[in-house]
Formats: C-alpha cells, sequence, structure tokens
C-alpha cells in the first residue's frame, strides 16, 4: 500500500515551451499531458434581451450584452464579434433559449464562424412544434483552431420571422434570466 501511494504522490510537474504541462510517474506509461494552467485565453459571456430573427433562414450574428470572466479575448459589450488573443485550440459552446411566437412548426439553429467562415461541425439546433410557444433549449459545442487576431462570432437562424432568442424564466426572480451564454476556453 505504500509503495502505491508514493507512486501516485510522485509527480514532478515540467513545463515545456509548447504550452503544455508533462505530467510524470515513476511508473512507466502513466506519462501525460495537460494543457499548461498558464496560459491562460478565455471568456464567458451572456445576453439578457430578446433577439428576433430578422430574415427567414438567413444566419445573423447574435450580440451578448454582458462579459463575464474573461482573460485575452476582445469583446465590447453589446456586439457579437469575439477577437482572439492568441493562436490556438480553443473549445467553444453555446446554449440559448428559442421561442416561437406563433405560426407552423420549425427550427431554430446556431453556429460558429471565423472571420465570416463556418466553422465545419459547428452547426446545431433545436425544433420547435406548431403548438410549442415557450422556451426550448439548446446548446452547440466545438473545437476549432483559431489564430490571433481573427473574430469569432455565434450566429443563429430560424425558419420563420417569429422566432427570437428570448431570456428564460428567473425561477422566483432571483436571477437575472438569459437568452444566450457563451464560452470560449483555450485547450491548447
Amino acid at each position: 500500500m505504500k509503495k502505491i501511494l508514493s507512486i501516485l504522490l510522485i509527480l514532478v510537474v515540467v513545463f515545456s515551451q509548447s504550452s503544455y504541462a508533462a505530467l510524470r510517474t515513476k511508473t512507466p506509461g502513466l506519462d501525460f499531458f495537460v494543457p499548461n494552467v498558464t496560459a491562460k485565453n478565455f471568456i464567458f459571456t451572456y445576453d439578457t434581451t430578446t433577439q428576433t430573427i430578422a430574415v427567414i433562414d438567413t444566419y445573423q450574428v447574435v450580440t451578448f450584452n454582458t462579459n463575464g470572466l474573461f482573460d485575452g479575448w476582445l469583446h465590447t459589450p453589446g456586439t457579437g464579434d469575439f477577437t482572439s488573443p492568441a493562436n490556438g485550440i480553443y473549445l467553444m459552446t453555446a446554449s440559448f433559449i428559442g421561442q416561437k411566437v406563433a405560426g407552423v412548426a420549425g427550427n431554430m439553429d446556431t453556429r460558429f464562424t471565423i472571420d465570416g467562415t463556418e466553422i465545419a461541425g459547428s452547426q446545431g439546433g433545436i425544433r420547435i412544434d406548431a403548438t410549442t410557444f415557450i422556451g426550448m433549449a439548446g446548446s452547440k459545442t466545438v473545437l476549432a483552431t483559431v489564430l490571433k487576431g481573427e473574430v469569432l462570432r455565434c450566429e443563429i437562424s430560424a425558419s420563420g420571422t417569429n422566432f427570437s432568442l428570448t431570456p428564460g424564466p428567473s425561477p422566483g426572480g432571483a436571477v437575472t434570466p438569459i437568452s444566450i451564454k457563451m464560452s470560449i476556453i483555450r485547450i491548447a
């Protein structure tokens, strides 16, 4: 038991120049790599307004009026442009509340773009049936290589102008309802 504990407790963190930390053990085959915690680049942002679809089946840029925690990324609240601070592989996640005020069933989609070009595999959405008028939750996560200075955007589209991103309910009014939130985190 002491030998097992000593193997588990003897970890040496060696930082390389490639923004990774190597975690090494004295047991062959148990070495692994994790992102270097000194390479910070992240943002958490959200919006508290209703954003209505302007043109059917046409992607439009989502705006975010509040920045939460962030380090490195450039974003002016009320806009939808996020400028990358460094080259890297980023994990991007968006969660939204879609709503339809009337009409037939339809779809609402989100996607991520870099400098106006869709990131492959980033499109995803929800279907709202003809009798549902309450908010439906949707989310999308993607990994992508982003270069310093490139502009990342989250965009939405829907099959009708009767769809919108709408702030969700606030249980007991205790929190500020949001319509969409997004996180971008550098992982390598």
